[in-house]
Formats: C-alpha cells, sequence, structure tokens
C-alpha cells in the first residue's frame, strides 16, 4: 500500500530528520500570516512527537528556531499554545538535560502559564494542547 510505505518513511529516522530539517527551515522565515504558522507549528509538533531521545541531536536547528521573538513573542493565542507544545516536546526528547539556559527557560514557564490562561473553552480545538 503506498499510503502505509509513506507513513513509514516519515516514521524512518532518514524521513523524520527530513522533516524536521524541512520544518525548522520553514520556522527560519516564518509566514507573515498566522494560518500558515499554526500549519507549519503542527507539523513541528507531530514531527517532534516521533523524535526519540536517542536522536535528540536531530532537533538542535528546530529547537532554537522556536525560541526567536517573532515566533515565541507572537501575539495570536493559537500560535502562543502551540509554540508552548512545541516546546514541551522538545524538552520532553532533551529530558534529563534542559534545552536551554536557565534564563530562557524562566522565559519559557512564565510564558507557558500565560498561554494556557485562557483555555478554559473545551470546544476549542486547542483544548487538548494544554
Amino acid at each position: 500500500d503506498k499510503r502505509l510505505s509513506g507513513t513509514m518513511e516519515l516514521m524512518s529516522e532518514g524521513g523524520l530528520k527530513e522533516r524536521i530539517i524541512r520544518v525548522g527551515k520553514k520556522l527560519k522565515h516564518p509566514h507573515h500570516s498566522e494560518d500558515a504558522l499554526l500549519k507549519d507549528l503542527e507539523e513541528t509538533t507531530n514531527c517532534l512527537a516521533m523524535v526519540e531521545q536517542s536522536d535528540k541531536y536531530m532537533i538542535h536547528s528546530l529547537m532554537f528556531q522556536l525560541i526567536k521573538p517573532k515566533i515565541f513573542w507572537h501575539e495570536d493565542v493559537r500560535v502562543k499554545i502551540m509554540v508552548v507544545t512545541c516546546i514541551a516536546e522538545v524538552t520532553r526528547v532533551t529530558t534529563p538535560n534542559l534545552p536551554y539556559s536557565d534564563d530562557i527557560m524562566r522565559d519559557i514557564f512564565e510564558h507557558m502559564v500565560g498561554s494556557f490562561q485562557g483555555l478554559w473553552n473545551v470546544t476549542s480545538p486547542y483544548y487538548s494542547k494544554r
């Protein structure tokens, strides 16, 4: 089945690494459109969810794209939620080591708390990201 072989390729280390490189390049020069940026961040989340801790070397460049001011401090609440979701995955992959410096981690935790405060609406598509 062609679809199954495509999925297996994406799950293989080479296919996943290529996806991570591609999405990292997209985030290096983020879209002006929130919808396009959200699509890229969703792809980032999906890629990061497949990374094993033993493969953390794959995400080094990508993880620094997530903390660029244009992305990290974005005004749109949906973008903020997706960014902290991605950073949570980065933290999972790099555990027990911190992925960023202490100062950046402090900003991340403050940002996480602020991003999730407005997620009371259970019908929101971002509610499950809390």
